[in-house]
C-alpha cells in the first residue's frame, strides 16, 4: 500500500476584499524537507517549489490533503465541498478518519470506491453556501 501524500492546501484569510482565497500549497518534498509554492508568485502554473514554509500566523488556514480524489480526479482537501451523484452535498471533514459530513446528524466515510461517485463543487472557505444541510 503506498502511503498518501502529506500536503497542505493554504488560504488567505481577509486582505483587501476580507475575503478568504486559495493562496498556495505546502507539502513534504521527495528530499525529505517541507517545500510551499505561492500561486501569486506562480501565475504560469508551473511548479516552482521553495524550501521552508509558509508564515505561521493566524491569517493562512491549512486544509489537509486526504489522499483521495473525485471522480474527475482532483485532489480532495479538508473542508471541500463534495457533491453526491445523488445531488445530495456535504463537506469534508477529519472524524477518526476522513468522512462527508452530509447534515448535524449524518456523516458517511470516504473510501476511495465512494469518492468516486463524488465531485468538488466548492469549499467551506470560499462558498460555505454550497455544503447543503450540512453545518460547520
Amino acid at each position: 500500500m503506498k502511503n498518501r501524500e502529506i500536503k497542505f492546501k493554504i488560504y488567505h484569510k481577509g486582505g483587501i476584499t476580507g475575503r478568504i482565497k486559495i493562496d498556495g500549497y505546502e507539502r513534504i518534498g521527495k528530499n525529505g524537507y517541507w517545500e510551499w509554492m505561492s500561486l501569486e508568485l506562480n501565475p504560469d502554473k508551473g511548479e516552482r517549489w521553495s524550501r521552508g514554509v509558509y508564515s505561521w500566523s493566524d491569517k493562512y488556514i491549512r486544509a489537509q490533503f486526504t489522499g483521495l480524489k473525485d471522480k474527475l480526479g482532483k485532489e480532495i482537501y479538508e473542508g471541500d465541498i463534495l457533491k453526491y451523484s445523488d445531488g445530495d452535498s456535504g463537506f469534508v471533514r477529519f472524524n477518526y478518519g476522513w468522512a462527508i459530513q452530509y447534515s448535524d446528524t449524518y456523516s458517511h466515510d470516504m473510501p476511495q470506491y465512494y469518492c468516486d461517485n463524488l465531485e468538488i463543487i466548492g469549499n467551506i472557505y470560499e462558498n460555505i453556501e454550497l455544503a447543503g444541510n450540512a453545518h460547520l
